[in-house]
């Protein structure tokens, strides 16, 4: 389970204590690094990457290179945009979830993800090279006032089923700044016999601000302190 809901809640477990496994998922990741790797010195034989390319979505853009750093409690945590290729004859986009070294050491790789923009919405496809199945809708668009949408679905043979609701938020400020957004909130999630909720925080041309998450009853928050666009 939690390899299976590590990408979706990696930040909240990590923050609340054990339920994430920092370990694991390296482990997995590690494993599909290689893998990654292997694919693209297969496709760099034919084709050079294109750093320019870019998955269209307002509220969620993801461009190679996009990095948001975020703080929570003491935490420093940044989800970076490592690499854009061809799979299933869609633009996939992985995207790397890091944790600050207390030290200035290296930071750590705590997630992985991959993720498609559709014109019916953004879907995650896939954590640390299981697939969701199917892939899991977690923005609608165009995004709409209390749209509600359930997934049910299977990651790495685990059973999942998620109630999501859209909703707006005006006025968020985040890290000195002020936006307009929309909110994504997730319910009905039980991991490790404990209740979770979460609630995300989309702001246009920028994309995820905040994340809320409510595990057993214990809230943890997470906020956008800078987006940087990809260094030329």
């Amino acid at each position: 389970m939690k390899v299976a809901l590590g990408w979706l809640l990696s930040l909240s477990f990590f923050l609340a204590g054990p339920a994430l496994s920092a370990q694991d998922d390296k482990k997995d990741d590690k494993k599909d690094e290689k893998k990654d790797d292997k694919k693209d010195d297969k496709k760099d034989d034919k084709k050079e990457k294109d750093p320019s390319k870019v998955v269209e979505s307002e509220y969620y853009p993801l461009k190679e290179g996009l990095t948001w750093r975020y703080k929570s409690t003491g935490k420093s945590f940044t989800i970076t945009v490592t690499k854009i290729e061809k799979v299933d004859g869609e633009d996939t986009a992985r995207l790397e979830t890091r944790i600050a070294a207390e030290d200035k050491g290296k930071d750590s790789l705590i997630a992985s993800e991959t993720v498609v923009v559709r014109k019916d919405g953004v879907y995650r496809t896939a954590v640390a090279g299981s697939k969701a199945t199917p892939p899991m809708p977690f923005f609608k668009l165009p995004p709409e006032k209390e749209v509600k949408w359930v997934y049910e679905g299977t990651i790495a043979g685990e059973k999942v089923k998620i109630d999501f609701v859209a909703g707006e938020q005006k006025g968020l400020k985040a890290g000195g700044k002020t936006y307009d957004t929309v909110t994504v909130t997730g319910s009905g999630l039980k991991v490790d016999g404990q209740n979770v909720g979460f609630t995300y925080y989309f702001a246009p041309k920028v994309g995820l601000v905040k994340q809320v998450f409510d595990i057993g009853g214990s809230k943890f928050e997470l906020e956008l302190d800078k987006f940087e666009e990809p260094k030329k």
